[in-house]
Formats: C-alpha cells, structure tokens, sequence
C-alpha cells in the first residue's frame, strides 16, 4: 500500500484529493495550517499534520512518502506580489529541499492554466503555449513551476505537472463560486461586453481523477498536462443558464470593461478596508471580457475520460449541494 502526501489538505481541491486517495486505498497523510470545517480531515484513517510549508520543513514530514500531491497555494487574484511568492514559491522551494534530503521520487505538482493569459488571440492555449501573466496570481505560479521543473531535471525526481482551468465544484469558495455569489447578492446584473466570450471549466472530480490517473503512469513523469473539460461556454450562456438555476432575474443589458474595472475595483478595496475575504477585485475581469480557452487534447490522448465534460450538465449538482448545505439560496424571480 502507497503512503502519499498531500498538501493543502484543508483546501477544496486537496479535500476532494484526499477523499479520492482513501477511497482508492492509498494511505494519506494530509498536511495543512489546519484542519478543514468539513471533517474530511478528522478521519482516523487520515494522518493529519499541521505544518506551515511557507517555513523550513522537517523532512521527517515525508519520511515512508511513496507520492506527494502538492496542491498547497495562496489562490488569490488580489494578493500581494509579497504574500504570492511565499506562498506560491517560497513553499515549491521548501518542499524541494525536503525531497532532496527523503526517498521521495515521485511528485504532482499543481500549477495553472490561468498563466497562459487569454486566448483572443490564439484558437486555445495547449501545453505549448507560452505563460503570459497578468497578475500577481499567475506570476508567482508560473514561477513555482519553473522551479520545480529545474528541480526535477537537476535531480531526477518523477514530476507530472497539472495545469487547470477554472475549477468547480461542493465546497468551493472561490474561482467559479465567485460568479454564483455575484447573480446572488447583486440586484443589477449584467453581461460583460457583448458576452461572447469562450471560457473553459472543469469539474474538481476532474481535476483529482486526472491526477490519481496520471500518477499511475510511469510515462507521464516529465510531462504537463492542461485539465479542462470539453466544451468552452460563452459568458452570456453562463450567467443566463445560472441566472435560470438560482431563479434570478437574468442580466438585463451588456456593459464594457472599463467601468467593472472601477466596480471591481472597489469592492477590492471595501474588502481589504473590512480586513475580510476579497471575493471580487479588479483583475477578475481579464476572465470575463476574454477568452481563456484551454486544450485537453493531451491528457485525453493519454487515456483520461472526464467524469464530467459538460459545464451546463455539471454545475447544477453543485448548485443543489450549495442550496443544500444552505451556503446559497434561490432567489423568487418570476417571469
């Protein structure tokens, strides 16, 4: 039996990873600043370790590891230059250090597909696709990267990069919620610019399935792979479909980007004036007046077949589970 390492444990694709881990009867060691208020980590089956990965880390912390699954990062569009390379860097130096003094030879490293900028100007970003950041975000992502693939080449360690598009999914509280969030507490709703816009998404059963698969495979050490479902939605289709789940009245009229620029930016600055979580800020809206459509050509040619392929299919499970779980509530429009 393979004993793993997860971490970021306490997040929302690491909660969703070490649910798939146990289940496939891997022996899961889940490391976190803290556990998560889901109880996922609260298993007695699971080995929780609370560590802060952004400091030197005790390579005791990887003793007996067969595999580590770091999806460990600061996801965050309005973080400071500062606080994303501690998180999104300083730790991928941390943890190559640790490897370097354990046994460990096999690695999963999550990056993201959100590097590639958009794609307005390309039919869809592969895995070829040169990074071009636009924030703090993406740059200290695509630097992590970076490292890591240096470290792999220096040192022969077994790497599979994982790049995905925007995740959704139960317990999220970021990236896709955000669009439920804004058609719930927002009396005006709009469509960004004329609402063509194509973005690629993916399911976070996806995104674990993709990565207990692809560790499997000895020829996937060295390799990237973009993880997006199959079918890019247009912006309108998006916001009228959920619109119709939330029972919300749908957006009303288009409106460019500059004054959701000033909109975004201000709640950013409410936000961080409160000292509480900022859900909307200004560089959100390179991901809703652009294209970011991503190619999972690759990962599909290795043999993976998406759980969920379909954003419209996908996303009212998880809407119903939010409704559920009472962390949204419908709205009473009626036509």
């Amino acid at each position: 039996m393979q004993r793993v390492l997860v971490t970021g444990a306490a997040g929302f694709i690491g909660g969703h990873l070490v649910e798939a881990l146990k289940k496939e009867g891997y022996k899961v060691r889940a490391v976190d600043l803290r556990k998560d208020k889901w109880g996922i980590l609260d298993d007695k089956e699971i080995e929780f370790v609370k560590a802060d990965l952004t400091k030197k880390i005790d390579p005791s912390l990887l003793k007996d590891i067969d595999i580590i699954f770091h999806c460990a990062a600061l996801f965050d569009f309005a973080a400071s230059k500062e606080d994303s390379f501690k998180f999104n860097v300083d730790m991928v130096e941390n943890l190559c250090d640790a490897i370097l003094k354990s046994k460990v030879r096999r690695v999963i490293h999550w990056s993201t597909a959100a590097g590639y900028g958009n794609t307005d100007d390309i039919e869809k970003a592969d895995e070829e696709t040169a990074f071009v950041p636009g924030n703090n975000y993406e740059l200290s992502k695509s630097v992590g990267e970076e490292y890591i693939q240096d470290f792999h080449k220096k040192h022969d360690i077994g790497l599979t990069v994982l790049r995905p598009t925007g995740v959704y999914g139960p317990r999220s509280s970021y990236g896709t919620f955000i669009s439920f969030e804004f058609l719930t507490k927002f009396p005006i709703r709009v469509i960004p610019g004329n609402g063509t816009a194509l973005v690629s998404n993916v399911h976070v059963n996806d995104v674990v399935g993709s990565a207990l698969f692809l560790a499997k495979k000895k020829n996937t050490i060295g390799q990237t792979y973009n993880i997006a479902d199959n079918k890019p939605i247009r912006i309108d289709e998006t916001m009228n479909y959920l619109s119709k789940l939330l029972n919300v009245s749908p957006p009303s009229f288009h409106i460019g980007e500059p004054p959701v620029k000033i909109f975004l930016g201000f709640m950013e600055f409410l936000a961080k004036m409160k000292h509480e979580r900022v859900s909307f800020c200004k560089n959100l809206s390179s991901y809703i007046f652009h294209n970011h459509i991503i190619d999972n050509t690759k990962l599909k040619k290795e043999g993976y077949k998406l759980k969920q392929p379909d954003f419209i299919k996908g996303v009212k499970p998880v809407l119903d589970w939010y409704f559920k779980e009472g962390i949204l509530k419908k709205g009473s429009y009626k036509k």
